[in-house]
């Protein structure tokens, strides 16, 4: 028997945690700043620390940042690591590496330019060159591609506050693409890295009296649309997340819709909504996370309640995932462990400002976390036959989709759809009936999808 294909392998193991419904509840203490802080951020480390950075004001203002250990929230490094300057939009990301914190902010006190650290274990250093932004960065927002190589983007003052992305080559900061590659001023950046390394942005562009969504990809040259997004022509809080399988999704206040929260997902070239609206009425500081297995989570501030609100998008239905009493004033961010234990950061509105981190007691019912295991996907036509034989092993057992498509996006053929048990299986198909050509096979699987091509022949 001839392979008139490759072998394609890749890592890909699944663990099933099944936890009961979560509550929420401070932890460690409320107010633990001791003082207002805002542009409050938080992260989360591969096993399970949660962080939180924002401006101290207890601090003249300076970047503080803290983790909690056993009981209690703890400073990471020196405490006023961005020095005596006072500091704005402070974002927060875990590497890759899954240990180390970066930070963002702006520097007020020299010209409102953008600056990125790291803590390498013992001291918050300067990654690249101080001061990266050629005038005041606001808005900014921090990702880390999986090779380590961080970005940043920003609205950028000295380019008629539209905006720039900027990405660390070497020893210095440069300018992806274009400085100002918008074509209007904007409001709100969201940055996220997919695993090929591709950049993409949404954020607000200004028109006469409307913030119209755009998102766009950098192509290796320039700055390239993703989808059309016309129909969104008034958005605040734009929030872009990239799934484990590379799926797009989007979340904003829709101030087209009563100014709800609304999640987009990009399938098939184009912005498709997902759930309807999430929020009842009014919300503020959306922010869209993926869960490890897939499930879109989204939270907000409720207007009407001044409630942090989180839910999670299941059965083409967003729900409530647990009731808080938290009441973010200004900032509010969102993170998820692997496990599934979410964290809320905010400054809170009954505490003075102060900040506070809410968790969810327990993880998520059902998540599925990827892990690194050896698992094969073969993909072959047989010698002198229209027969194409598919083999795929599986870790555990779980429900399967197994599709043909062409290079049009057209399902031609679904080959499994139930679930499988653990092992190797495999899948003939007869392809006498399409024409000549290059073709893809599909898996999927509720954590992952994988796609092959066949030139059938």
């Amino acid at each position: 028997m001839k392979k008139l294909l490759f072998t394609l392998c890749f890592l890909f193991i699944s663990i099933t945690i099944t936890i009961q419904a979560q509550t929420w509840s401070y932890l460690g203490y409320f107010g633990f700043s001791g003082g207002i802080g805002q542009y409050v951020s938080v992260a989360v480390d591969s096993v399970g620390t949660p962080y939180v950075a924002y401006s101290s004001h207890s601090d003249g203002y300076a970047v503080a940042v803290k983790k909690y250990t056993d009981t209690a929230w703890v400073t990471v490094g020196a405490k006023n690591f961005s020095g005596p300057n006072q500091a704005a939009f402070v974002r927060m990301v875990i590497a890759p590496d899954g240990v180390t914190p970066y930070v963002v902010y702006t520097d007020t006190d020299n010209g409102g330019k953008a600056t990125v650290k790291k803590f390498n274990g013992t001291e918050w250093i300067t990654v690249g060159n101080p001061l990266i932004s050629a005038g005041y960065a606001a808005a900014t927002s921090l990702a880390i591609a999986p090779d380590g190589t961080p970005y940043i983007s920003y609205e950028d003052f000295a380019n008629n506050y539209r905006i720039t992305v900027m990405k660390l080559a070497g020893a210095q900061w440069e300018v992806v693409g274009t400085p100002g590659f918008s074509s209007q001023s904007i409001s709100g950046t969201s940055l996220a890295i997919a695993k090929d390394g591709t950049p993409y942005v949404a954020y607000g562009e200004s028109l006469s009296a409307t913030i119209a969504l755009q998102v766009k990809k950098f192509n290796g040259t320039e700055w390239e649309s993703v989808g059309y997004t016309a129909g969104y022509d008034d958005i605040q809080y734009p929030s872009l997340a990239i799934g484990h399988d590379g799926s797009l999704y989007l979340g904003f206040e829709d101030d087209n819709n009563s100014a709800k929260a609304t999640v987009l997902h990009y399938s098939n070239s184009s912005w498709q909504v997902i759930g309807a609206s999430v929020s009842e009425g009014r919300s503020f500081y959306v922010k869209v996370i993926i869960a490890p297995d897939g499930t879109p989570f989204i939270s907000y501030t409720d207007a009407s309640t001044s409630v942090a609100t989180t839910k999670k998008y299941s059965n083409q239905v967003w729900s409530q995932t647990g009731t808080s009493t938290a009441s973010p004033d200004y900032y509010m961010d969102f993170t998820m462990a692997k496990d599934g234990t979410m964290f809320v950061g905010f400054d809170e509105f009954n505490h003075a400002d102060w900040v506070s981190v809410y968790k969810s007691d327990g993880g998520l019912t059902d998540i599925i976390l990827p892990e690194q295991s050896p698992m094969e996907l073969e993909v072959y036509q047989q010698e002198n036959s229209g027969t194409i034989t598919v083999n795929y092993q599986l870790n555990r057992s779980t429900k399967v989709k197994l599709s043909v498509y062409n290079l049009q996006g057209s399902l031609l053929a679904t080959l499994v759809n139930w679930k499988e048990e653990t092992g190797k299986n495999t899948v003939l198909w007869n392809s006498s009936q399409v024409p000549k050509g290059v073709y893809l096979v599909e898996l999927q699987t509720p954590a992952f999808s994988q796609k092959s091509k066949i030139c059938i022949r």
